[in-house]
């Protein structure tokens, strides 16, 4: 479905997710005729690569090599290399045997010709499902089958978007790009033959950094990209270390660029422009109540309930009870809210946000991160820490100009590394504004803060823990987030006024929110709070839209909620 962009900016629209709004700017500007087929004799051609190897390998050369095809229970069989690649993936019912064009039929007719699938796309235009398997199987066999040759490390540049490579095929080589680079591993046919998702993190919070993995709308693609990035961590690496930790304390909006990233890591700019600063995001910390807003959550006992359209920003759906789901919304301090909340429902409202992290809590030695949730008296290493937020919290600056504002929101609210935020800037053509200039002068006044860190999902941190507390006394709130900084390495902190609620958000590895879970309801029952605490399954995010449902309400000084819209 594709979103026409005068639709996304009115007003009056439908709140469409990020997700969508971004498909639609990415399809508009990097595939305005559509997205290419992969062909791998082009693929080779442009990039002065040899032709893919028909001779095969026997079985004890592939355990050699690659020990993990042990763990998949199958064994690669045929004449050609091509062809024992395609017999490690896994079964699947439209590429049976049994079916009336199976997959296998196609292989063994074309065994000798790599590009067999452009033979046959024409005749399989009624069976797109099939269509979608097989090139997703052509994809996965040449990118698997080149792994296998080392033939890519130093042929292959990653692009956004490559005339001659469908997304799929260009986030699989991105993806291997990476983990080359990093000197990682990716267990890439145990990844393709995994027959559960025991690998995937229980939360799903979708990336709006531009990035070729992050391009995919397809379900099964992108929970097979999630199933090869879930043992990644990119501070194993020690480069990548040393660089999230000398970015912790710099609070210069340019801190990613060549030039800064040479200067502060004493190394030359050439050296700098080599380190893969889109894996890294930039966060900018506002404080809504600094212009004057604030944040409302609103905890359903089921389905979330009607959206007013001129506040809404996001929807996290929960894992337990007895809340499913929070909407999130933004509104001016003055705004009464909505008018009733359904049966069941509670509103928590915060205004001023923190962000702690603790580069200290993660062992090098070991490459995991230490999560203790029993911890009281952790005490952080200053130069591994870092607990930063607005300055700018007991007093309002105000609304700014709509420009400006617009700017503001797109970048606070994208977190994303430095190349996305300008891309998108540029993609809705509000790059024009100056918004360097905009985004210094807010930091200079003490509207924002900025902290720069690896993608979290992407750094052993993939699961989100929600908690809320409701009107408790400052001291209640002061321990909780003392707690929280002494025990998590990373947390986003959202705070009232009065110092009596809070909303706090903390990332954890995969499967240690249970353990968060578990000891933060004990302690938090033992002390009688108002609560709820639980992981966040998914996010659905419409952020991108919101300055242009809500500005105009700000600008009339209008209360939102008078007027719900749809």
């Amino acid at each position: 479905m594709r979103i026409p962009l005068e639709v996304m900016r009115s007003s009056k629209s439908r709140v469409y997710q990020d997700r969508l709004v971004l498909r639609s700017l990415a399809d508009k500007h990097l595939y305005p005729n559509g997205y290419p087929a992969f062909s791998i004799t082009e693929f080779e051609k442009s990039r002065n690569i040899h032709p893919f190897r028909q001779e095969g390998w026997t079985y004890d050369k592939f355990l050699k090599y690659h020990p993990d095809i042990r763990t998949v229970g199958r064994t690669p069989f045929g004449q050609t290399f091509w062809f024992q690649v395609y017999t490690l993936l896994p079964d699947h019912p439209l590429t049976m045997d049994s079916s009336p064009e199976g997959f296998m039929e196609y292989v063994k007719q074309h065994r000798n010709d790599p590009d067999y699938l452009e033979r046959i796309r024409r005749k399989l235009k009624s069976d797109p499902d099939l269509l979608s398997e097989l090139e997703t199987r052509h994809s996965l066999a040449y990118v698997i089958g080149r792994i296998m040759l080392m033939g890519l490390r130093r042929k292959y540049k990653p692009q956004l978007a490559s005339p001659d490579l469908d997304p799929f095929t260009n986030a699989l080589l991105f993806i291997y790009s990476v983990v080359s680079m990093l000197k990682q591993k990716v267990e890439w046919i145990a990844c393709v033959n995994s027959r559960g998702d025991e690998k995937l993190p229980r939360t799903y919070v979708p990336s709006l950094t531009l990035t070729p993995d992050t391009l995919l709308w397809n379900d099964s693609h992108r929970r097979f990209i999630m199933r090869l990035w879930s043992g990644m961590n990119l501070l194993r690496n020690s480069q990548m270390f040393t660089v999230a930790s000398s970015l912790l304390h710099s609070n210069v909006l340019h801190a990613l660029s060549a030039k800064s990233l040479a200067t502060l890591l004493d190394i030359s700019v050439p050296a700098a422009t080599d380190i893969p600063t889109h894996m890294f995001s930039r966060r900018f910390i506002l404080s809504p109540n600094a212009l004057g807003l604030r944040y409302r959550f609103i905890f359903f006992p089921g389905v979330p309930g009607p959206v007013n359209i001129a506040t809404y920003a996001t929807t996290f759906y929960l894992s337990s009870s007895p809340f499913r789901s929070v909407q999130v919304h933004l509104e001016p301090v003055s705004s009464g809210g909505p008018r009733a909340l359904p049966d069941g429902a509670i509103d928590v409202v915060v205004d001023n946000e923190v962000i702690s992290i603790r580069y200290d809590l993660f062992k090098r030695e070991s490459g995991e991160w230490v999560v203790a949730p029993w911890n009281h008296q952790g005490i952080p290493d200053e130069t591994l820490s870092r607990l930063c937020g607005s300055t700018l919290t007991d007093r309002m600056a105000g609304i700014p100009p709509r420009k400006e504002f617009f700017v503001l929101s797109r970048m606070c609210w994208n977190i994303s590394s430095r190349e996305s935020q300008h891309l998108l800037l540029r993609w809705l053509g509000e790059d024009r504004w100056n918004p360097q200039k905009f985004m210094q002068n807010f930091m200079d006044s003490g509207i924002i803060d900025v902290v720069h860190h690896p993608r979290l999902e992407l750094a052993g941190l993939p699961e989100v823990f929600l908690l809320a507390i409701r009107n408790a006394r400052k001291k209640e709130i002061d321990w909780a987030i003392s707690w929280f900084r002494d025990a998590i390495p990373f947390a986003r902190i959202l705070l009232s006024r009065d110092g009596r609620n809070l909303v706090t958000f903390l990332r954890t590895p995969r499967l240690r929110s249970v353990l968060v879970r578990s000891k933060i309801r004990e302690e938090l029952e033992a002390k009688g709070l108002d609560f709820a605490a639980t992981l966040v399954h998914e996010e659905q995010s419409s952020y991108i839209s919101l300055p242009t449902r809500l500005y105009p309400f700000l600008s009339d000084g209008m209360d939102p909620w008078s007027s719900p819209g749809e």
